[in-house]
This record gives C-alpha cells, sequence and structure tokens, in this order.
C-alpha cells in the first residue's frame, strides 16, 4: 500500500495559502491621494480533472476574500463559457439594471475551463494589465485584483498565465498520462505526484475524499519545503456574478442586452428557499427568454423591411 494512504507526507498548508493571499488592510487602503494608482493584482491556478473541486475551491476563495474586505466591498465575476476579453471588458463595469455594482476595491475575476485557451497578444496585455482595466473602469485607485484560472491541465494553459501565477493548487493529476507525471514533478517534487495519484485514485470513485489537494507556494516559510496540503469546505458561503448562455439565448442578442447572460449567484438554499420560489424562478428566466427573442425578430424584421424599402 501507498504510503500516503497511511500517514500525511505533507504539512498542511490551508491557513499559509491564505495568508499568503490576503493582504493587511492598513497596507492595502493607506488613501489615494491621486496619480498613479496602487491596486496589487495576484494571479491565481487552480488545476484538476473534471469534477475534483476546481470550482468549490474556487468558491471558498471567494468567501475568504469575502470575510476579510466585507462583501460589500468586494465584487466577483466567474465564467467558464465566454472568452476572456469578453470576461474582462465586463469586469469592473458591471450592470446597474441588475443591481450590480462593479466599483468596489476588492476585484475577483474567474476565468473557468482555461485549458488550451491561447490569448491574442491584446488580450495578453489586458490580463497583465487587470489592476489598470480597473482602475480605469472603476476609479478607484487602491485595492487587489485576484484573478483566479481553473484549468483540467496545467501544462495545457497559456504560458503567460502559467509564468505570472503567484501561487498553484494541484487537487488531480491526469491516471493515465506519463509525462504529465514528468511535467509536475517540477513543481511538487516526486513525493507530490505519488501524493497526488492516491488523492486521484480515491476521490474519482468516492466523494468524501474530495476536498484535499497540493499547493506549491512560491516562498519557502523558515526553509521547509514549499508544497504542502490545500483543503477546503463543500458547501462555502460565496457569491459571484456569473457569464452564463442561456438556453433561450440568440447571440445577436447581446449586443441589445446583458440580462439574459448576466446572473447573480449565491448557494440555492439562499437564493430560491421554497418549491413555489423555485417555480417563479424558471417563470421568471422562461419570460425573460421569449421576451429576448421577440425582441430579436422584431429587429430583424425591421432590418429586413428596410431592405426590401431601399430596393
Amino acid at each position: 500500500m501507498n504510503k500516503s494512504s497511511e500517514v500525511s507526507m505533507f504539512p498542511d498548508y490551508t491557513k499559509e495559502f491564505y495568508d499568503y493571499l490576503h493582504f493587511d488592510k492598513d497596507e492595502l487602503f493607506k488613501g489615494y491621494t491621486g496619480g498613479k494608482h496602487r491596486i496589487k493584482q495576484l494571479p491565481i491556478i487552480l488545476q484538476s480533472m473534471m469534477g475534483m473541486g476546481k470550482t468549490t475551491l474556487a468558491e471558498n476563495v471567494i468567501s475568504k476574500i469575502c470575510s476579510w474586505y466585507g462583501k460589500e466591498n468586494c465584487n466577483a465575476i466567474y465564467t467558464n463559457e465566454y472568452p476572456l476579453k469578453t470576461l474582462m471588458f465586463l469586469a469592473f463595469k458591471g450592470f446597474p439594471k441588475l443591481g450590480w455594482d462593479a466599483k468596489k476595491p476588492i476585484q475577483i475575476v474567474i476565468f473557468d475551463d482555461a485549458s488550451g485557451v491561447r490569448i491574442q497578444p491584446l488580450e495578453q496585455r489586458q490580463f497583465l494589465s487587470l489592476r489598470h482595466l480597473m482602475f480605469r473602469d472603476t476609479g478607484i485607485g487602491e485595492g487587489v485584483v485576484y484573478s483566479i484560472f481553473l484549468t483540467h491541465d496545467w501544462y495545457a494553459l497559456d504560458k503567460t498565465f502559467r509564468r505570472n501565477a503567484m501561487v498553484s493548487c494541484f487537487l488531480s493529476i491526469p491516471p493515465l498520462d506519463r509525462y504529465s507525471r514528468n511535467d509536475y514533478r517540477h513543481y511538487i517534487g516526486k513525493e507530490g505526484v505519488s501524493e497526488l495519484e492516491e488523492i486521484t485514485h480515491k476521490a474519482i470513485k468516492f466523494d468524501q475524499f474530495k476536498g484535499k489537494g497540493l499547493v506549491a507556494l512560491p516562498l519557502k516559510p523558515n526553509g521547509i519545503t514549499n508544497v504542502g496540503y490545500v483543503k477546503w469546505s463543500d458547501n462555502p458561503s460565496s457569491f459571484y456574478w456569473k457569464l452564463t448562455r442561456k438556453a433561450e439565448e440568440i447571440p445577436e442578442c447581446l449586443v441589445d442586452t446583458l440580462s439574459g447572460i448576466i446572473e447573480y449567484y449565491e448557494p440555492e438554499t439562499k437564493r430560491i428557499k421554497t418549491e413555489k420560489d423555485a417555480d417563479e424562478y424558471i417563470k421568471k428566466i422562461r419570460e425573460q427568454g421569449k421576451e429576448r427573442v421577440r425582441t430579436y425578430r422584431e429587429r430583424k424584421k425591421k432590418e429586413m423591411d428596410e431592405i426590401e424599402f431601399e430596393k
């Protein structure tokens, strides 16, 4: 039997992981008086196979950040369906009609399913300048941008993401890919790969073994190895604005409204409390979809009529 199933091979670095993400308020908010902004940026990578806890860990990070700075001071946006350029364009602008106020000093930008995404030179510049985009769109001169990238394959990420990440969490390892093992050894070592194999083997079959992975921190505290366990809860108290496609959506309608692709996410136990509430919520979503379709058809008909009139 693998020794990792008998004893813990690594220290628990959950506290160290969050400590590294935390900024002291006195350092973060010294008072912006004009001139150059003082916004910090901290990129994070969360890697695992499908269904192994990437999104849940990201929600834990959101919950922890909000507990530090206050929910009223935080803005979080997430997508796993739209390109990075769309996410960056909307992240700090918000959408007042839906009650989305993005002008907050703490920004959390979550880009899910980032495996294999290749970014263009302009998008690359924007990603590396998220703090500048925040200042431009919000006018807030101090704070922090947490950019969280979720991927199935760490090495399938664009090198711009990988080389600029301040911290990476490895929650599983591809079970049949020998080459991945060699690559991952550079970051979590041979023992880390063995431990991650053990975690993957158990968690892929039994949910009770999920909620634990390995984190590679950039600094070695007190000379000890910089690799340790990171753990998270299954039901964190988190919130974020979700950029998503709905079944009723017609892509052309995006130029007219964002109400169909932006929704506010909180744990279902808070947002929909009864079966009646759930039915009303579904009914509302369907009505919004029908209205978008109707608006789109009317606009296209008007365009066609104008073309016929010109002929």
